[in-house]
């Protein structure tokens, strides 16, 4: 396909009875097909590619169906899948993985669960790996994102024309590294496109290269600078409290620094916030909320008993101070606690 690289793992054994397909606009730094194990690995069932940020890893599990050794056979490959994934994630990679698991996870995820308990699919033996999965915190996202749904399935027997009447399994997955949860934008499926028993699913994932180092830097580098943020200004206001007497017009301008080193911290931190949100697409950064509320409060609060001193060493009315606190304090709070 133009404009795409391109890679295929294809069975060894029967020709067009399985095989899996990855199509790329990017170039991986790695191409792999398989596990590593030649009798799980010969009906070509499985292909990966490495990127920067993550491992994504195209599956076509067995079916359990024709008989108790494909059965065994399904429940080998899943084992050896689980730890071939979590040696992966060992290594420090996100590993992302799709297809065909050919289970439905819960009752919610078929038509007809009652009639399907004893069928393999859905026997209890293969849900069970499913929780398994999922207690590894590889996160099934067309669930997370969710979590009530019905009636929305992946694949419909064509032999009694299922799909007319969606009756339905939701066998085809996403599963993610729970790590990489604040990136996905989207998740679903396209039950419109017609041509298989199954339906494409999709996911949409925001992987945006940076455009300058704060974009780029991790979260708990990210943490450490605004900590090293709040730490200067809380320096410079402890300084500015210890002062000395001296004229009028040094204490105003030291009153005047502390005043733009606070606005200044405060709208970087505000950068940092909105650049968590909007560019790095990743809300679950709550630190950033708590350093803003902890930031805006501590300095609103000082600045004006820093202010009631200076009144009183001039002998000033200070009244106005605790008027303007009032004021000032009141919209920020609702701010702060609108946006946390």
């Amino acid at each position: 396909m133009q404009g795409y690289f391109s890679y295929f793992s294809h069975p060894e054994t029967k020709k067009g009875y399985s095989g899996v397909a990855i199509y790329s606009k990017e170039k991986p730094k790695e191409v792999f097909y398989g596990m590593g194990i030649k009798k799980l690995d010969n009906e070509g069932r499985l292909i990966g590619v490495k990127y920067k940020n993550f491992t994504f890893i195209n599956g076509y599990f067995p079916n359990g169906g024709q008989g108790p050794d494909r059965l065994k056979y399904k429940l080998e490959f899943y084992e050896a899948f689980l730890k071939f994934i979590l040696k992966l994630r060992k290594n420090g990679e996100n590993v992302i993985f799709c297809g065909d698991i050919n289970t439905a996870h819960e009752a919610i995820d078929l038509a007809r669960p009652k009639e399907n308990e004893e069928n393999t699919g859905f026997l209890p033996i293969e849900r069970a790996w499913i929780d398994k999965v999922v207690k590894n915190k590889f996160i099934d996202i067309w669930r997370h994102l969710n979590p009530n749904k019905k009636d929305t399935y992946t694949y419909w027997d064509q032999k009694t024309r299922a799909r007319d009447r969606n009756v339905g399994w939701r066998i085809d997955y996403f599963f993610v590294d729970g790590k990489i949860i604040p990136k996905i934008k989207d998740a679903g499926m396209l039950p419109d496109y017609f041509g298989s028993d199954h339906c494409p699913i999709y996911l949409d994932i925001s992987y945006k290269e940076s455009l300058c180092y704060i974009c780029s830097m991790k979260p708990n580098r990210l943490e450490q600078l605004s900590d090293g943020i709040f730490a200067i200004v809380m320096t410079i206001l402890v300084f500015e409290l210890k002062i000395p007497d001296g004229a009028n017009n040094n204490l105003e301008l030291w009153q005047s620094l502390v005043a733009a080193a606070v606005i200044g911290s405060v709208l970087v931190l505000v950068f940092l916030y909105l650049f968590a949100v909007f560019f790095r697409n990743d809300k679950s950064i709550a630190w950033v909320k708590m350093e803003l509320y902890e930031l805006i409060s501590t300095v609103i609060i000082v600045l004006f008993i820093v202010d009631i001193l200076i009144k009183i060493y001039r002998g000033d009315p200070f009244f106005t101070s605790f008027t303007t606190l009032l004021i000032v304090l009141l919209p920020v709070s609702f701010i702060v606690f609108w946006i946390s």
